[in-house]
């Protein structure tokens, strides 16, 4: 196998092992999306079953600090899924493939992370104001 065979081996292998670490960034993040969604939905019957204002306020600094970490967990994957798409443009534009992958198409996982963030974010206050206005009023 002469050099140039070779180095298209590596690039093949390099390529496929980003595009592994991103698909399982994705699939991480829709189920980390879907535990915080169902974690709020089963601290309403909690909170609802304790109705002391200790219990309540537990629950709500629960819900916040869950809210919170996997934000910031998201936050991360952001972050990594963004150095993963860079080396994937820059192996396509050094191949000559560049005008596939646009800069549009990177825009469009930032956007999917911005969503995740805002979904887990409404979903927690969502919690706390349903938790407020029937148990506590």
């Amino acid at each position: 196998m002469n050099e140039k065979e070779t180095n298209m081996v590596l690039l093949r292998e390099l390529h496929n092992n980003i595009w592994g670490i991103l698909k399982h960034l994705m699939k991480f993040d829709t189920f980390v999306l879907i535990l915080v969604v169902l974690f709020d939905l089963v601290m309403i019957p909690i909170a609802f079953g304790l109705r002391t204002t200790a219990g309540v306020e537990a629950c709500f600094a629960l819900v916040l600090v869950v809210g919170f970490a996997f934000s910031l967990l998201l936050l991360n994957n952001r972050r990594i899924q963004r150095q993963q798409v860079d080396a994937l443009r820059a192996m396509y534009t050094d191949l000559g493939f560049d005008r596939y992958y646009s800069e549009k198409t990177t825009g469009l996982y930032s956007r999917r992370y911005d969503l995740f963030v805002f979904l887990i974010l409404t979903s927690s206050v969502g919690t706390l104001l349903i938790t407020y206005f029937w148990i506590i009023s």
